[in-house]
C-alpha cells in the first residue's frame, strides 16, 4: 500500500481504490467513523503535473457501501451496501447517466 497523498488520503479512511482502465480516473471510498461519517464513493482524475484533482463525491443516494467495481466503460458501478439493522449485505448496481451524474442504485436480482 501507498499513501497517495492529499487530496487522496485525508485525516478520514480511505480505502477499495482502483484505477480507470485508462488510468486517468482513481476511484475509492471514504468515510470518518470518528466523525459518525458514512462510507461513499468519490473519484478523482489525474492532472497535467501527474496529481490527482480534489476528490469528487460519486452521490448514489445511499451511503455504508463497500467494495466498487466498475466496468471498463465507466458506465455501470457494482458495490456491497451493508443493512446494519439485518447484517445483510446486497450487491447494488447504478448506471452513468449522459449528463455524467449516476441513477439511484438498483440490487442486483
Amino acid at each position: 500500500p501507498a499513501n497517495w497523498g492529499p487530496p487522496i488520503n485525508t485525516g478520514a479512511v480511505e480505502g477499495m481504490s482502483f484505477l480507470s482502465a485508462d488510468g486517468k480516473r482513481l476511484y475509492f471510498v471514504r468515510g470518518d467513523p470518528s466523525k459518525k461519517q458514512p462510507t461513499r464513493f468519490y473519484v478523482s482524475e489525474k492532472l497535467s503535473n501527474e496529481r490527482w484533482s480534489d476528490p469528487e463525491l460519486i452521490d448514489l443516494g445511499m451511503t455504508n457501501i463497500s467494495s466498487p467495481s466498475l466496468t471498463r466503460d465507466e458506465k455501470e458501478l457494482y458495490f456491497l451496501w451493508a443493512n446494519f439493522q439485518t447484517g445483510e449485505l446486497t450487491i447494488w448496481f447504478s448506471r452513468k447517466k449522459a449528463d455524467g451524474t449516476w441513477e439511484f442504485p438498483k440490487p442486483v436480482d
